[in-house]
């Protein structure tokens, strides 16, 4: 069928249903349109901006029938920054529309029809502002002056601004000192397309206590007057646990990467966990909000339904979080990892924990995984918590080999979430619960933590055969 909808054509739409979170599906002449921060519901006008094959995107320019569910969002850097897709939904909204967002995942990547898992309710936050313990603001110009802020949608430009409502407001007061200090001696910003330039980016983590713990990354081994940085910072904030230079001299390089050298206090906080004592450096990976991170595994050790007996497996462990709560609960835990670091301090925490009954291998997943069932190692239950690029298969592929009962996935991203627990279920696995967790309110984002059980194949052939006579 022929759409005559055209790139910058005005339409009057009518939003029928959630996309994406933070924008609705319209109809134009049969085509397709994802209109941009529109709720189902709502009439509206709109540009439009993409014109593929199957179909468009568009821009609302008026909103002719606005939804009772549309909010003033609470930022004024709402649209400019690329982070808060959502603040113009109110809260039940949100939860619909993430809700929306791994139930069509399921259904469309993983084939799992509605009705044949429990989907539970999502869980939501009671004070959806205010909640991330790490901040990271960058450095750039603006109208010529050196500033921090956040970066626009999809590009390298700089939203000016020293405070965030998602993120603390220490990591405000920081930012702002910071801010001061760079305009005050006039320091260079980095320029990532010429490699010159000394200030990067600055990363401020908070812990329960209202401790900070600020880094700086520069193009450089040194600072020019740290001194009168530290005494800006210790004035901003009375809790301040250290301040930290992030050596950062590669071009192409991870926000914070390469040697840090303590400028003042210490280089880490300490944070709990669900009775857990972490130590954080400025590299250490942690979740950014802590109360539902607690939501988050608390459910996935209610999956995993441990009695004191198991082995279990913990696999893209990380700094060995979800590992040392399993080990609690279970005769013994094992964490892979990828990154040796991570490794080095799971092994610490544990060791600080007093866990004695998990072990932490070094290595990629695809790698380890099958090495130790060829050794003969088996596990009864298994949590994967990989990143947002899902799992390799064959991680999975060995996984299914080792035969654990149980296998509780935690995701970050509900598209690669689908298509691991497709090879799963294709592998003897069944898709039982799904739990979404709205880690990041105001945001697009979302975990979901899933249970699949090992299908009890010889009472499966059967339930077929029986199926094929009465056919």
């Amino acid at each position: 069928m022929e759409h005559t909808v055209q790139k910058d054509q005005l339409l009057s739409l009518a939003c029928l249903r959630f996309g994406e979170p933070g924008e609705a599906v319209a109809l134009a002449g049969g085509l397709t349109v994802f209109v941009e921060k529109a709720l189902p519901g709502e009439r509206v006008l709109a540009r439009v901006t993409e014109r593929a094959p199957r179909y468009a995107r568009a821009r609302i320019e008026r909103i002719l029938e606005p939804s009772p569910h549309r909010v003033e969002p609470a930022c004024p850097l709402y649209g400019r920054c690329g982070g808060c897709v959502l603040q113009h939904m109110d809260a039940q909204t949100q939860a619909e529309a993430k809700t929306a967002k791994i139930r069509q995942a399921l259904s469309r990547i993983g084939g799992f029809a509605e009705g044949s898992y429990e989907l539970e309710p999502i869980c939501t936050m009671e004070e959806p502002f205010r909640y991330r313990n790490k901040a990271v603001f960058a450095c750039g110009l603006s109208n010529g002056q050196p500033r921090l802020g956040l970066y626009e949608p999809g590009s390298h430009s700089l939203a000016a601004a020293t405070d965030c409502l998602l993120q603390s407001e220490e990591a405000g007061r920081a930012a702002a000192a910071v801010e001061a200090w760079m305009t005050r001696f006039r320091l260079p910003t980095y320029d990532a397309a010429t490699g010159r330039g000394l200030l990067r980016h600055l990363a401020v983590r908070v812990n329960a206590q209202g401790e900070a713990l600020v880094t700086l990354s520069a193009n450089a081994a040194s600072l020019p007057h740290a001194d009168e940085l530290i005494e800006a910072l210790k004035s901003a904030l009375p809790a301040l646990a250290g301040v930290v230079l992030n050596q950062n001299e590669k071009r192409s390089a991870p926000i914070l990467s390469g040697p840090c050298h303590t400028l003042f206090g210490r280089d880490f906080l300490e944070e709990e966990l669900l009775g857990l004592r972490f130590c954080l450096s400025s590299l250490s990976f942690f979740q950014v909000n802590r109360v539902q991170t607690e939501k988050l595994y608390s459910a996935a050790l209610r999956y995993a339904s441990l009695t004191g007996r198991e082995t279990v497996l913990d696999a893209y462990c990380g700094a060995g979080t979800i590992t040392q709560l399993l080990a609690r609960q279970a005769k013994s835990a094992v964490g892979v990892e990828l990154y040796a670091g991570a490794v080095e301090n799971a092994r610490q925490s544990a060791k600080a924990n007093g866990i004695t009954n998990a072990r932490f291998y070094a290595g990629s997943c695809e790698t380890v995984l099958p090495r130790l069932v060829k050794e003969g190692l088996r596990f009864d239950a298994a949590v994967l918590d990989p990143p947002r690029r899902g799992c390799d298969p064959a991680a999975l592929r060995a996984l299914a080999q080792a035969a654990p009962r149980r296998i509780v996935y935690v995701s970050c991203d509900p598209a690669t979430l689908a298509r691991d627990l497709r090879l799963l279920a294709g592998c003897g696995y069944q898709l039982r619960r799904a739990l979404p967790v709205d880690m990041f309110p105001q945001t697009g984002s979302l975990e979901t933590v899933c249970l699949l059980s090992k299908l009890n194949v010889k009472q499966h052939i059967e339930v077929e055969l029986t199926m094929d006579e009465m056919d």
